[in-house]
Protein backbone atom coordinates (compact mmCIF):
# COMPACT_ATOMS: atom_id res chain seq x y z
CA UNK A 1 0.00 0.00 0.00
CA UNK A 2 1.50 3.09 -1.01
CA UNK A 3 1.25 6.81 -2.52
CA UNK A 4 0.90 7.39 -6.62
CA UNK A 5 5.13 8.92 -6.37
CA UNK A 6 5.59 5.42 -5.21
CA UNK A 7 6.19 6.24 -0.85
CA UNK A 8 5.60 2.71 0.87
CA UNK A 9 2.55 3.45 3.65
CA UNK A 10 2.69 -0.08 4.43
CA UNK A 11 4.33 -3.17 3.08
CA UNK A 12 4.11 -7.15 4.19
CA UNK A 13 5.91 -9.53 2.05
CA UNK A 14 5.68 -7.34 -1.03
CA UNK A 15 8.15 -9.58 -2.54
CA UNK A 16 7.15 -13.00 -2.27
CA UNK A 17 6.78 -14.24 -5.44
CA UNK A 18 3.50 -16.15 -6.53
CA UNK A 19 1.48 -17.46 -9.21
CA UNK A 20 0.64 -13.76 -11.37
CA UNK A 21 -2.76 -15.70 -12.30
CA UNK A 22 -4.74 -12.92 -14.40
CA UNK A 23 -3.10 -10.21 -12.50
CA UNK A 24 -0.20 -10.61 -16.01
CA UNK A 25 -3.66 -9.23 -17.83
CA UNK A 26 -2.67 -5.64 -15.98
CA UNK A 27 0.54 -6.07 -17.36
CA UNK A 28 -0.25 -7.03 -21.41
CA UNK A 29 -3.18 -4.02 -20.85
CA UNK A 30 -0.19 -1.73 -21.02
CA UNK A 31 1.93 -3.57 -23.11
CA UNK A 32 -0.97 -3.09 -25.73
CA UNK A 33 -0.89 0.97 -25.07
CA UNK A 34 2.71 0.70 -25.47
CA UNK A 35 2.63 -0.91 -28.44
CA UNK A 36 -0.46 1.51 -29.85
CA UNK A 37 2.16 4.55 -29.36
CA UNK A 38 4.65 2.86 -30.69
CA UNK A 39 2.43 2.36 -34.20
CA UNK A 40 3.39 -1.52 -34.07
CA UNK A 41 -1.00 -2.44 -33.62
CA UNK A 42 -4.22 -0.08 -33.70
CA UNK A 43 -6.76 -0.72 -31.50
CA UNK A 44 -8.87 -1.27 -34.48
CA UNK A 45 -6.42 -3.48 -35.58
CA UNK A 46 -8.75 -7.09 -36.47
CA UNK A 47 -7.46 -10.40 -34.30
CA UNK A 48 -8.73 -13.49 -35.62
CA UNK A 49 -10.77 -15.33 -33.11
CA UNK A 50 -9.28 -18.95 -32.29
CA UNK A 51 -8.69 -21.24 -29.82
CA UNK A 52 -5.47 -23.08 -30.22
CA UNK A 53 -2.44 -21.75 -29.63
CA UNK A 54 1.49 -22.59 -29.90
CA UNK A 55 2.83 -23.46 -26.85
CA UNK A 56 5.72 -21.87 -25.41
CA UNK A 57 7.57 -25.08 -25.64
CA UNK A 58 8.67 -25.25 -29.61
CA UNK A 59 6.32 -27.67 -31.47
CA UNK A 60 4.31 -27.80 -28.86
CA UNK A 61 0.83 -26.41 -28.98
CA UNK A 62 -2.34 -26.11 -26.96
CA UNK A 63 -5.93 -25.05 -26.36
CA UNK A 64 -7.90 -22.38 -24.40
CA UNK A 65 -11.30 -23.60 -23.04
CA UNK A 66 -14.29 -22.07 -22.92
CA UNK A 67 -15.02 -24.11 -18.98
CA UNK A 68 -11.69 -22.25 -18.16
CA UNK A 69 -13.07 -19.01 -18.81
CA UNK A 70 -14.76 -15.99 -17.54
CA UNK A 71 -16.25 -14.72 -20.29
CA UNK A 72 -18.29 -16.26 -22.73
CA UNK A 73 -18.49 -12.81 -25.64
CA UNK A 74 -15.32 -13.75 -27.12
CA UNK A 75 -15.74 -17.59 -28.08
CA UNK A 76 -19.03 -16.05 -30.11
CA UNK A 77 -16.71 -14.81 -32.30
CA UNK A 78 -14.44 -17.87 -33.14
CA UNK A 79 -14.04 -18.36 -36.65
CA UNK A 80 -14.31 -14.17 -37.27
CA UNK A 81 -12.23 -11.27 -36.36
CA UNK A 82 -12.58 -9.01 -33.21
CA UNK A 83 -10.88 -5.99 -32.72
CA UNK A 84 -7.52 -5.68 -31.06
CA UNK A 85 -8.63 -3.04 -28.81
CA UNK A 86 -12.07 -4.61 -27.86
CA UNK A 87 -10.02 -7.69 -26.88
CA UNK A 88 -7.79 -5.88 -24.31
CA UNK A 89 -10.80 -4.71 -22.57
CA UNK A 90 -12.47 -8.10 -22.75
CA UNK A 91 -8.84 -9.57 -20.79
CA UNK A 92 -9.65 -7.03 -18.33
CA UNK A 93 -13.43 -6.16 -17.14
CA UNK A 94 -14.15 -9.86 -17.60
CA UNK A 95 -10.60 -11.45 -17.73
CA UNK A 96 -10.96 -13.39 -20.76
CA UNK A 97 -8.27 -15.77 -21.35
CA UNK A 98 -9.27 -16.30 -24.79
CA UNK A 99 -8.91 -12.51 -25.53
CA UNK A 100 -5.83 -12.59 -23.19
CA UNK A 101 -4.04 -15.53 -25.39
CA UNK A 102 -5.07 -14.13 -28.75
CA UNK A 103 -3.47 -10.52 -27.33
CA UNK A 104 -0.21 -12.62 -26.40
CA UNK A 105 0.19 -14.27 -29.93
CA UNK A 106 0.12 -11.08 -31.15
CA UNK A 107 2.02 -8.79 -29.28
CA UNK A 108 4.53 -11.81 -27.89
CA UNK A 109 5.97 -12.44 -24.70
CA UNK A 110 8.91 -10.11 -24.40
CA UNK A 111 6.43 -7.43 -25.36
CA UNK A 112 4.81 -7.89 -21.83
CA UNK A 113 8.61 -8.18 -19.99
CA UNK A 114 9.31 -5.18 -21.57
CA UNK A 115 6.71 -3.91 -19.21
CA UNK A 116 7.73 -5.30 -16.41
CA UNK A 117 11.21 -4.26 -16.89
CA UNK A 118 10.31 -0.81 -17.70
CA UNK A 119 7.98 -0.78 -14.08
CA UNK A 120 11.45 -2.17 -12.13
CA UNK A 121 9.81 -5.54 -11.45
CA UNK A 122 12.01 -7.54 -10.18
CA UNK A 123 9.94 -10.95 -9.90
CA UNK A 124 6.93 -11.03 -12.26
CA UNK A 125 7.53 -12.24 -15.52
CA UNK A 126 5.31 -14.17 -18.54
CA UNK A 127 6.95 -17.14 -19.32
CA UNK A 128 3.63 -18.66 -21.40
CA UNK A 129 -0.29 -18.23 -22.48
CA UNK A 130 -3.27 -19.37 -19.96
CA UNK A 131 -3.61 -23.22 -20.40
CA UNK A 132 -0.31 -23.55 -21.85
CA UNK A 133 -0.27 -27.14 -20.57
CA UNK A 134 3.26 -28.17 -22.46
CA UNK A 135 4.91 -25.27 -20.77
CA UNK A 136 3.49 -26.06 -17.09
CA UNK A 137 4.97 -29.63 -17.62
CA UNK A 138 8.12 -27.71 -18.58
CA UNK A 139 8.69 -25.47 -15.49
CA UNK A 140 7.37 -22.38 -17.03
CA UNK A 141 4.99 -20.38 -15.28
CA UNK A 142 3.73 -16.73 -14.97
CA UNK A 143 5.30 -14.90 -11.81
CA UNK A 144 4.27 -11.96 -10.41
CA UNK A 145 4.69 -10.07 -6.32
CA UNK A 146 2.30 -7.28 -4.87
CA UNK A 147 5.43 -5.06 -5.17
CA UNK A 148 6.09 -5.53 -8.69
CA UNK A 149 2.04 -5.46 -9.63
CA UNK A 150 2.09 -2.32 -7.66
CA UNK A 151 5.10 -0.34 -9.92
CA UNK A 152 3.32 -1.61 -12.88
CA UNK A 153 0.15 -0.12 -11.98
CA UNK A 154 1.74 3.00 -10.92
CA UNK A 155 4.43 3.16 -13.94
CA UNK A 156 0.83 2.68 -16.06
CA UNK A 157 -0.48 6.17 -14.46
CA UNK A 158 2.48 8.35 -14.01
CA UNK A 159 3.74 8.21 -17.24
CA UNK A 160 6.94 6.20 -16.70
CA UNK A 161 5.02 3.43 -19.23
CA UNK A 162 2.78 5.32 -21.22
CA UNK A 163 1.67 8.42 -22.06
CA UNK A 164 -0.97 10.18 -20.54
CA UNK A 165 -3.45 9.64 -23.40
CA UNK A 166 -3.01 5.79 -23.14
CA UNK A 167 -2.49 6.46 -19.41
CA UNK A 168 -6.45 7.80 -18.74
CA UNK A 169 -7.62 4.55 -20.85
CA UNK A 170 -5.79 2.85 -19.15
CA UNK A 171 -7.44 3.54 -15.72
CA UNK A 172 -10.78 3.55 -17.51
CA UNK A 173 -10.50 0.37 -18.52
CA UNK A 174 -9.88 -0.59 -15.07
CA UNK A 175 -12.43 0.90 -13.46
CA UNK A 176 -15.15 -0.77 -15.65
CA UNK A 177 -13.61 -4.63 -14.37
CA UNK A 178 -16.86 -6.75 -13.41
CA UNK A 179 -14.49 -8.51 -10.56
CA UNK A 180 -15.38 -7.15 -7.59
CA UNK A 181 -15.02 -9.74 -4.90
CA UNK A 182 -11.64 -8.79 -3.61
CA UNK A 183 -10.56 -5.47 -2.82
CA UNK A 184 -13.66 -3.50 -3.82
CA UNK A 185 -15.37 -5.74 -1.44
CA UNK A 186 -13.72 -4.50 1.63
CA UNK A 187 -14.23 -0.99 0.65
CA UNK A 188 -17.20 1.40 0.90
CA UNK A 189 -19.29 1.08 -1.96
CA UNK A 190 -18.84 4.99 -2.69
CA UNK A 191 -15.08 4.79 -3.25
CA UNK A 192 -13.59 4.83 -6.29
CA UNK A 193 -11.31 1.95 -7.49
CA UNK A 194 -9.62 0.92 -10.78
CA UNK A 195 -8.41 -2.97 -10.33
CA UNK A 196 -7.37 -5.66 -12.17
CA UNK A 197 -7.88 -9.26 -9.96
CA UNK A 198 -6.27 -12.88 -10.62
CA UNK A 199 -7.24 -16.03 -8.61
CA UNK A 200 -6.73 -19.51 -9.42
CA UNK A 201 -6.72 -22.48 -6.82
CA UNK A 202 -5.21 -21.48 -3.51
CA UNK A 203 -4.07 -18.14 -4.92
CA UNK A 204 -5.79 -14.94 -4.63
CA UNK A 205 -4.85 -11.49 -5.67
CA UNK A 206 -5.99 -7.81 -6.66
CA UNK A 207 -4.14 -4.57 -7.41
CA UNK A 208 -6.22 -1.23 -7.37
CA UNK A 209 -5.83 2.40 -7.32
CA UNK A 210 -8.19 4.17 -4.70
CA UNK A 211 -9.24 7.68 -5.14
CA UNK A 212 -11.24 8.77 -2.11
CA UNK A 213 -12.96 11.59 -2.08
CA UNK A 214 -10.89 14.87 -0.79
CA UNK A 215 -8.45 12.68 0.53
CA UNK A 216 -5.20 11.67 -1.44
CA UNK A 217 -5.47 8.31 -4.38
CA UNK A 218 -2.89 5.01 -3.43
CA UNK A 219 -2.30 1.95 -4.37
CA UNK A 220 -3.24 -0.94 -2.87
CA UNK A 221 -2.00 -4.34 -3.99
CA UNK A 222 -2.70 -7.50 -2.11
CA UNK A 223 -1.31 -11.07 -2.85
CA UNK A 224 -2.33 -14.49 -1.17
CA UNK A 225 -1.61 -17.95 -1.51
CA UNK A 226 -3.31 -19.99 0.77
CA UNK A 227 -5.13 -23.58 0.54
CA UNK A 228 -8.65 -22.30 0.83
CA UNK A 229 -11.90 -22.02 -1.55
CA UNK A 230 -12.44 -19.37 -3.56
CA UNK A 231 -15.31 -17.35 -1.03
CA UNK A 232 -12.95 -17.86 1.58
CA UNK A 233 -9.48 -17.02 -0.07
CA UNK A 234 -11.45 -13.43 -1.96
CA UNK A 235 -12.39 -12.73 1.48
CA UNK A 236 -9.46 -12.81 2.95
CA UNK A 237 -7.91 -10.30 0.46
CA UNK A 238 -11.31 -8.09 1.23
CA UNK A 239 -10.21 -8.60 5.08
CA UNK A 240 -6.92 -7.35 4.67
CA UNK A 241 -8.01 -4.02 1.95
CA UNK A 242 -10.49 -3.39 5.01
CA UNK A 243 -7.51 -2.97 7.43
CA UNK A 244 -5.92 -1.11 5.12
CA UNK A 245 -8.34 1.31 4.43
CA UNK A 246 -9.48 1.66 8.12
CA UNK A 247 -6.04 2.39 8.90
CA UNK A 248 -5.50 4.45 5.72
CA UNK A 249 -4.90 7.72 7.71
CA UNK A 250 -1.70 6.99 10.06
CA UNK A 251 -0.16 4.76 7.37
CA UNK A 252 0.05 7.79 5.17
CA UNK A 253 1.58 9.60 7.47
CA UNK A 254 3.98 7.26 9.67
CA UNK A 255 5.01 4.69 7.25
CA UNK A 256 5.57 1.11 6.86
CA UNK A 257 6.15 0.14 10.33
CA UNK A 258 2.56 0.75 11.72
CA UNK A 259 1.12 -2.42 12.32
CA UNK A 260 -2.75 -3.18 11.08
Amino acid sequence: MGALDGTPWFEHDADRTHPAASTLKLALLVAVYRGVERGDVTLDEQVLVHATFASAVRGESYETTPEYDNDPQPWQLVGGPAPLGWLAGRAIVSSSNLATNLLIERLGLDAVNKVYDAAGARHARLRRGIQDGPAGEHGLWNTATAADMAAVLRGALDGRLVGAPSATAIEATLAACEHDDAIPAGLPESVYIAHKPGWIDDACHDVALVRPDAEPPFILSVFTSATLDDPTIHRLVADIARACWGNRARLAVRGDRVPI
